[in-house]
């Protein structure tokens, strides 16, 4: 009896840690995140979230504009995955057709993703 509650209590512990995040991936709490559009996305779907995350309050698209520092590559899947973070740390919602979360920081030159 007593392993039986003993291995339940384990089993709490471990599940306690390990969460799952919109698109079903574990991850482990205290972790830092990062929505970012999916390798095998279709690129089409990026032009329409592009104008509705910029349409969004709370959202900054400036970064991604021309002369801003995330502003290349200018690509649909590059600016995607910069709106697809900014809208998953505003709102909490990785976009689960096209974004996917990631643990290494897509940063890079003076484009920081936050």
């Amino acid at each position: 009896m007593m392993t039986n509650t003993l291995s339940l209590c384990l089993l709490s512990l471990f599940l306690g840690i390990v969460v799952s995040n919109c698109n079903g991936n574990p991850r482990i709490l205290g972790e830092k995140h990062w929505c970012i559009a999916k390798p095998n996305a279709p690129l089409d779907k990026f032009e329409g979230f592009i104008y509705y995350a910029c349409s969004r309050p709370h959202v900054d698209c400036k970064p991604i504009f021309p002369g801003g520092p995330c502003f290349e590559p200018n690509t649909g899947r590059g600016h995607g995955s910069f709106l697809l973070n900014q809208i998953y740390r505003v709102y909490g919602v990785c976009e689960p057709n096209f974004g996917t979360t990631v643990i290494d920081d897509p940063s890079y030159g003076n484009c920081h993703y936050i």
